[in-house]
């Protein structure tokens, strides 16, 4: 049913761009091209307005989950911290509700590295890396110290 505007839609544009001059073979033909561009326009807008992207490993997935009701969440990414009188963060990210799972290249030998940071107990929020400017991931094979930039703001507030 959905497809049916659509279809009313390309007949109109094929009436008057093309009129009478083809047989309806053609039109059929360029219906079906038509129709699978129009159901990835669908499928691109439904999974823009229901996933999200971790701003600092990159990871999209589901914006909601049915069992945690969560996948991200958004932080502070700058100094500054929340606005105590309104609980406002000025810069905000979003980030991975439980780990952020890295995958580098190293600088020094370009070996694939897979990284996710350990908890501790002077962590600030559920993901380890919250209210962190940069992260250090050595590499398992040459030892090179690669320093992953995250998402901070350094503006003058």
């Amino acid at each position: 049913m959905y497809f049916l505007k659509h279809y009313i839609e390309f007949s109109i544009k094929y009436k008057l761009l093309v009129g009478d001059s083809l047989n309806e073979d053609i039109k059929y033909y360029i219906w079906k091209i038509y129709k699978k561009e129009v159901a990835k326009d669908i499928l691109k807008l439904f999974f823009r307005n229901t996933t999200l992207t971790c701003e600092d490993c990159l990871t999209t997935n589901w914006e909601m989950n049915p069992l945690s009701k969560s996948n991200f969440y958004q932080v502070s990414a700058c100094s500054r911290g929340v606005y105590y009188f309104t609980d406002y963060v000025c810069c905000r990210k979003i980030i991975c509700y439980c780990d952020c799972k890295f995958k580098i290249n190293c600088d020094n030998c370009n070996n694939r590295i897979k990284y996710t940071m350990d908890h501790s107990v002077k962590d600030v929020g559920w993901n380890p890396i919250e209210e962190l400017q940069e992260i250090n991931i050595e590499c398992n094979h040459c030892h090179h110290l690669n320093i992953k930039k995250l998402t901070w703001s350094n503006s003058i507030h």
